[in-house]
């Protein structure tokens, strides 16, 4: 599964409405990613979500109609 940083508009509408059932992992502090899945709901505890989020350690799946980067291939 391809992931990458999570953005406000993951988690919230245009109207700042809260999305629930998204799914995202977190990255604890030595830098690895818990392989375990979250879910926001109305019961994540919010505070620490916040922190998590600030400093870019939630992530969410890679989805269809995101943007991506096109590496060329280079031959020898």
């Amino acid at each position: 599964m391809n992931l990458r940083v999570a953005i406000k508009e993951d988690f919230a509408d245009e109207y700042d409405n809260k999305k629930i059932g998204v799914l995202y992992f977190q990255q604890n502090h030595d830098g690895n990613m818990c392989t375990q899945p979250f879910y926001f709901n109305e019961n994540t505890e919010i505070h620490n979500f916040r922190q998590l989020y600030s400093t870019g350690q939630i992530f969410v799946p890679v989805r269809i109609f995101d943007t991506v980067d096109i590496l060329e291939e280079t031959t020898n």
